[in-house]
């Protein structure tokens, strides 16, 4: 009984093996079909999700770094609690509030409300519509660096702080006049005055030392 297990098994394998060779005969034509299916599936998501939401609109675009959202929401927690999602307006503009400083107590949603405006710029340049009312606005951002939540690096001798500060370090450098930024509690992996300071001399470099014109 081994024996003929041990055969079954040598067959599967040979036939697996020509089964291989065999695609690798057709490997260009297959490759061509399964890109042009996922092309399709992107695009036929971006339909579904645009004309099957009611609260999903076409938000217009300007030539200005500009978000002007009416009665935004989060799409991901939006599908979680269909009910009972409080929707939000938000404005910030190259010539009022280029900066927001969301501030509130913990569980109170202020990560996910930068996840949301992240998202939402990402949706509309994908060109699918957002979950905005109509008269919603959107400037084209070549970038969106997120900086947010906690974690070390302890196989590269990395601490919660460095690799916070690494992480800021790269977005302050790679940033440009059309970025969008969202950094989330910068300065929590060390004492509260240096954390204070350090928030504040970023903020004033994405102000007046840097290229980053909008910035939340």
């Amino acid at each position: 009984m081994q024996l003929q297990q041990k055969l079954l098994n040598v067959a599967a394998d040979d036939a697996f093996k020509q089964f291989l060779l065999k695609l690798d005969e057709f490997y260009s034509p297959i490759h061509k079909i399964i890109r042009n299916l996922a092309i399709f599936d992107c695009l036929l998501s971006l339909t579904v999700a645009s004309l099957m939401n009611d609260n999903y609109s076409k938000p217009t675009f300007v030539d200005q770094q500009q978000i002007h959202l009416i009665n935004s929401s989060n799409p991901v927690v939006q599908l979680l609690k269909p009910t009972g999602y409080v929707s939000n307006t938000f404005d910030m503009s190259m010539e009022e509030g280029r900066i927001a400083i969301i501030t509130g107590p913990n569980m109170g949603g202020k990560s996910s409300f930068m996840r949301q405006v992240a998202l939402i710029v990402i949706m509309a340049q994908m060109g699918c519509y957002i979950p905005a009312a109509r008269g919603s606005k959107l400037g084209i951002f070549d970038s969106i660096f997120v900086r947010m939540g906690a974690h070390d690096d302890i196989i590269k001798n990395q601490s919660t702080f460095q690799v916070e500060m690494n992480e800021c370090s790269l977005i302050l450098d790679q940033c440009t006049s059309k970025s969008l930024v969202l950094l989330d509690e910068i300065g929590r992996g060390t004492s509260t005055s240096d954390g204070f300071a350090i928030a504040y001399s970023i903020l004033d470099y994405l102000l007046t030392g840097g290229d980053s014109n909008v910035v939340c």
